[in-house]
């Protein structure tokens, strides 16, 4: 092999090093721009949630001090703030234990038809529906305003 020979298998085995490190320094940039985007789109999502979390907890607390000066109907807060608590923690019931008659109350009622399709019953079945969430509201009243008076003050570890 001459020396000629040499020299261009040198110089071609350099541009191919060469062009192999940019192409790895290129994927090294790509990759921590990719972390830095994720980063960031980690610490946003992280924000908006304590955000929402923050709105839930006033919104418990807020209809919890209104139940507990009977400026709000038992069943329309139990529906509120069950489903509230539930979104709060991302699963039904979680906060069952804590709270066991408004979620009493929420089960009881929570496949009651509301808006238009209660609007649709006949008076009879409305009049049915509303003596049975009233006996229900009856059975519970006590101790939701026990609970309410607690959940004014809610504050939760899950934030």
């Amino acid at each position: 092999m001459s020396d000629l020979q040499m020299i261009l298998l040198l110089i071609l085995g350099s541009l191919i090093i060469a062009g192999l490190a940019f192409y790895a320094g290129r994927l090294l940039y790509l990759l921590k721009r990719q972390k830095q985007k994720e980063q960031a789109f980690m610490i946003e999502l992280e924000r908006k949630q304590k955000a929402k979390n923050a709105h839930l907890i006033m919104s418990v607390q807020t209809i919890a001090k209104a139940i507990k000066e009977e400026q709000c109907e038992l069943s329309e807060g139990a529906i509120r703030i069950c489903t509230m608590l539930n979104n709060f923690a991302g699963q039904d019931d979680a906060y069952a234990i804590d709270y066991p008659a408004f979620y009493q109350l929420f089960n009881g009622i929570k496949d009651f038809p509301t808006h238009q399709a209660y609007l649709d019953l006949t008076s009879k079945e409305r009049g049915k529906q509303d003596m049975k969430r009233w006996n229900l509201e009856a059975d519970v009243k006590d101790k939701m305003l026990v609970e309410a008076a607690t959940l004014a003050s809610f504050q939760s570890n899950l934030h």
